[in-house]
């Protein structure tokens, strides 16, 4: 740039002097304008570098939502399917619970029928053998329709049928022992459900 003249200087300078004085200032304008023009310049493309960049932004950050998005629907999916075993789960056990209840009642019944069954048989056992002997002599005087072969024959009566009773009890035992074994595993299939779903969900309540 050209150096600042003194004042009053161009007053008693002639008319060349100062036209080459101001081509000196619009060489200088000349230079400013270029240096501001590259600062332009350069400032543009900063600023479609930075737009480049935040556009690239912009996209991976749309794909990031939709994968979220994706994910998050496919959590959901699965916590509602999850939701939907444990009350199948849950549903079941309630079944197998209500079944174990009504076999041990049923099992209970059979017990009292088997016990009163027994003291009835044991009252009456002690005459048995003495019933027997006698009852061949009854035959011989009485005929076989005597009324000791009638009593002989209620007492095994009452002994098949507490035999019969146990033999069902037995049964039912083996059968509620089944149904129990069922119904922990159904009981160990619900807290595992329950286990898996609240751990998803966030609130790990699980019932005993």
């Amino acid at each position: 740039m050209t150096p600042l003249r003194e004042p009053g200087f161009l007053e008693h300078a002639g008319v060349a002097t100062r036209f080459l004085d101001k081509r000196h200032q619009l060489y200088d304008l000349k230079e400013e304008f270029v240096v501001q023009k590259q600062l332009y310049d350069r400032r543009c493309e900063e600023l479609c570098q930075r737009e480049e960049q935040l556009a690239k932004k912009d996209i991976a950050f749309q794909r990031s939502l939709v994968k979220y998005e994706a994910l998050t629907k496919s959590n959901q999916l699965q916590q509602h399917r999850a939701k939907q075993r444990l009350e199948e789960e849950i549903r079941l056990c309630q079944e197998k619970d209500a079944e174990a209840e009504e076999l041990m009642l049923k099992l209970e019944a059979a017990r009292k029928e088997e016990r009163r069954l027994g003291e009835l048989v044991n009252s009456q056992k002690k005459y048995r053998d003495y019933l027997h002997h006698t009852a061949l002599a009854g035959v011989l005087y009485l005929g076989p329709d005597n009324e000791i072969s009638e009593i002989l024959n209620r007492y095994d009566l009452l002994k098949d049928a507490r035999d019969s009773s146990r033999q069902r009890l037995e049964s039912r035992d083996v059968e509620i022992a089944s149904q129990r074994d069922e119904l922990d595993r159904l009981l160990r299939l619900k807290r595992d459900a329950e286990l898996t779903y609240c751990e998803r969900d966030g609130d790990c309540t699980v019932s005993d």
